[in-house]
């Protein structure tokens, strides 16, 4: 028999690692599509996204065997070794599932210019070629970025945009014509992780949340000013992240402390809370500045539930599908929108659950994608 083809597939975090939310279960969905027609072995970090600690129950540096494929949890004192040491073995593709990862990036695409530079890699920068990304540490990116041009960007390497925005991205800065969207994979089990349950809606009134990581990127503070522009509706916002920028979130706590508790900022969710928590609220409002796939706007769609998001995402055209609203970043577009969803009676605000939740089965509906990315490892 045959042996199938190698896939050498380099992630930050992976399951059961669930606090980088969306890209950790686009991860598995990659590795639980690709095992049935490649050999799959994913190297990855034995920690968690911001957590000293390592993950429960795993044992680094061993490989771990799953359903159909291999993972190896790597701890930092034998990461770049094993790395090196599985790029040796001259795998018929390296997947590289960030652009500024130095141990899982940076380090294997050294390794592979020295050692096999005539391998086949994808690389996909997940955003991180956006304008709004890289003004964030500009300097020390446009050193690197100047670094990659001259010493690691190969022709061999195919670069993955999960969208047409993120394509013209990665047009812009590499200047190279080796581009390919493929949107990104979530297992199909998100689908039917959580039951899909109405919420009471009446008029006038709408409960909003948003989940991001707290950082301007994500426009957090615009969100907790335009609910308390928003004076003539009944409106609470809850927002669920991580203080990434701890002086970003000092600026909407104090933001927040003015809506006398009608903004909240509220813990965390782990990847496995989020579906859930989105069913006890009315909509998802991210004006994000920026996303190149939008994890919680797809969950939101799982959970029923319509968004008010930015025009700066792949999901597009939304009120034609009654799906939710993806507007430019203005104020009084933005609440607007809200009060139309204030102004919803029951009736109607399930038609727009219902809109949202078809996109979700569309979206998994995954035989198109499936065919994007064969064509990223096609010979």
């Amino acid at each position: 028999m045959k042996s199938k083809p190698r896939i050498l597939a380099l992630f930050d975090y992976f399951y059961p690692a669930v606090r980088s939310g969306g890209p950790a279960r686009s991860s598995l969905g990659f590795a639980e599509a690709f095992c049935g027609h490649f050999d799959v072995t994913v190297l990855t970090s034995n920690h968690d996204f911001g957590v000293p600690h390592p993950l429960p129950g795993i044992v680094p540096n061993r490989p771990v065997e799953m359903k159909g494929f291999t993972v190896y949890y790597l701890d930092k004192s034998a990461r770049r070794q094993i790395i090196r040491e599985w790029i040796q073995r001259s795998p018929e593709f390296i997947y590289i599932n960030s652009f500024f990862s130095f141990d899982f990036s940076i380090y294997p695409q050294c390794v592979v210019s020295v050692l096999r530079p005539k391998s086949k890699m994808v690389l996909a920068p997940r955003g991180e070629l956006a304008p709004t990304a890289l003004s964030g540490k500009a300097w020390k990116k446009k050193l690197f970025l100047m670094f990659y041009k001259l010493a690691l960007q190969r022709p061999a390497t195919l670069y993955q945009a999960s969208s047409e925005f993120e394509q013209r991205d990665i047009h812009a800065v590499l200047s190279t014509p080796n581009v390919h969207v493929a949107a990104n994979l979530r297992p199909v089990s998100d689908l039917h992780q959580q039951q899909v349950s109405s919420v009471k809606k009446v008029r006038g009134s709408v409960r909003a949340c948003l989940i991001a990581r707290i950082h301007p990127i994500k426009n957090v503070l615009m969100a907790i000013d335009v609910v308390l522009k928003a004076k003539d509706i009944d409106i609470w916002l809850d927002v669920y992240g991580f203080a990434e920028d701890r002086d970003y979130y000092q600026q909407c706590l104090q933001k927040a402390q003015l809506s006398h508790g009608t903004v909240r900022l509220c813990p965390p969710l782990s990847a496995d809370e989020v579906v859930k928590v989105l069913g006890h609220y009315h909509l998802l409002f991210l004006p994000t500045q920026g996303e190149n796939f939008g994890h919680s706007i797809l969950e939101s769609f799982i959970a029923g539930r319509p968004v008010l998001i930015s025009n700066a995402t792949p999901w597009r055209n939304l009120a034609g599908k009654n799906a939710g609203f993806d507007e430019p970043l203005d104020e009084a577009v933005l609440i607007s929108r809200l009060i139309f969803f204030a102004a919803l009676d029951q009736q109607e605000f399930d038609i727009w659950c219902k809109g949202a939740r078809q996109l979700a089965v569309e979206f998994f509906d995954r035989q198109a994608t499936l065919r994007d990315y064969q064509k990223l490892f096609s010979n």
